[in-house]
């Protein structure tokens, strides 16, 4: 749900003339991304716990393989948002 917030909110900020504004954005959707990670894998029973409470079976393959394709879609929109405010 927090994905689409920010999504929402980056998008918003790209079209409204602030590229800026979304670079951080999409930078602290980075970083949620990456906590996340770790605390998924420093603490086994609440990532399992909270899988099985999504209806869904644990597994540590499926949660690499997602945050993987998360994390490189928000590099590249990290990238071309940092482009578009003369970041990089």
């Amino acid at each position: 749900m927090i994905s689409i917030g920010l999504l929402i909110a980056v998008a918003v900020a790209y079209f409204l003339g602030y590229p800026e504004i979304a670079f951080w954005i999409v930078v602290l959707g980075l970083g949620n991304g990456v906590l996340g990670l770790i605390k998924a894998v420093s603490n086994r029973e609440w990532y399992e716990q909270s899988a099985r409470e999504a209806g869904v079976e644990p597994s540590y393959a499926m949660l690499f393989g997602s945050k993987f394709v998360a994390l490189a879609i928000n590099l590249w929109a990290a990238w071309f948002l940092g482009t578009a405010a003369n970041y990089f």
